[in-house]
């Protein structure tokens, strides 16, 4: 059910990323699903025993590993999209 819906939100996201034309917008598609197949997993077996309590938090542990997970490969799409910074004679001395 995860990599399901991560495939559905993954390509969306890629799309609009790909028009803000950011490289590497394909491995945030590429990413997304196993993404949210692992914090489904985590979510699904390591809070199984409250589940039938129905407590408000339930599925934060996987939330928290999806949010790492791809933190990760925002932060690497978004480093690739800085511009050098180059310095001409005139500036070096400034």
């Amino acid at each position: 059910m995860g990599a399901v819906t991560g495939v559905g939100v993954g390509v969306l996201q890629a799309l609009v990323l790909a028009q803000h034309r950011i490289p590497g917008a394909f491995w945030w598609g590429v990413v997304n699903p196993p993404g949210w197949a692992l914090g489904w997993l985590v979510t699904s077996y390591v809070i199984t025993r409250d589940i039938d309590e129905r407590f408000a938090i339930f599925g934060a542990s996987g939330a928290l590993v999806f949010g790492l997970v791809t933190w990760v490969v925002l932060a690497m799409l978004f480093r690739a999209t800085e511009p050098e910074v180059r310095r001409t004679p005139a500036t070096a001395s400034r």
